[in-house]
């Protein structure tokens, strides 16, 4: 146990330290793709950290308290030794049998802990000799020499996002994991806003977004933000 934990700490304290230095690379002049490049994770991920430093100040992995576990440490043996012995057995037996005043759910998830499941007696049919005739012939119909190969296209799709405008296409960027409101806005600041600039087009004051009703667009970081603008 001791030695789990001071591993654990070990881990906080590098994944701290590598924030740190995200911190650090961003006050250097660092743009968030140039730091998520330069320490090979995602931009994504970079763009949270720096936002959770800004509001909280702290790079520290949140704690994650559990409810008190709902069986004692005999309960527990009690449970493995019923099922070590009656292994077709099931949570209702199982709380009726010990008399634990447990629920049933409490008592499959205890199973799962220990790497039990539940099991049912296979119930199989006697074979006769028609039955093996026609698996036979079924096997031997879908062999693989007597099956037509089907050619694979070899595509593969990929989620992005992109913008256009009067003159025509602007910058599109690959969306990786869920498309969200903070991907949005990190999107907008990281992608779009410089993309619009580097194409020496006259900024205007107000720009107008057109958007359809995707939940990234309407969540409430994104309200806050553009009320904000």
């Amino acid at each position: 146990m001791a030695a789990r934990r001071a591993q654990a700490a070990q881990r906080q304290g590098d994944k701290v330290a590598l924030r740190g230095r995200i911190v650090g690379m961003r006050e250097s002049g660092l743009s968030t793709c140039d730091i998520a490049e330069e320490v090979g994770i995602h931009r994504t991920t970079v763009y949270r950290w720096l936002k959770r430093w800004d509001e909280e100040g702290n790079l520290r992995d949140h704690s994650k308290p559990g409810r008190a576990r709902k069986t004692t440490a005999e309960e527990d043996r009690r449970i493995r030794e019923y099922f070590e012995t009656h292994p077709f057995s099931n949570a209702i037996a199982a709380r009726e049998h010990l008399q634990l005043d447990l629920s049933a759910e409490t008592i499959r998830k205890r199973m799962k802990e220990m790497g039990f499941r539940h099991r049912t007696p296979a119930i199989k049919p006697k074979l006769t000799e028609r039955h093996r005739e026609l698996r036979l012939q079924f096997a031997q119909r879908y062999d693989e020499e007597n099956v037509y190969q089907v050619a694979r296209s070899g595509r593969v799709t990929c989620n992005v996002w992109g913008w256009i405008f009067l003159h025509g296409v602007g910058e599109v960027t690959e969306i990786e994991g869920r498309f969200t409101s903070d991907t949005y806005l990190e999107i907008l600041e990281e992608v779009m806003l410089p993309s619009v600039r580097s194409y020496a087009l006259p900024f205007p004051e107000t720009i107008l977004f057109m958007q359809d009703n995707c939940p990234g667009y309407k969540g409430k970081p994104c309200r806050a933000d553009f009320n904000g603008h």
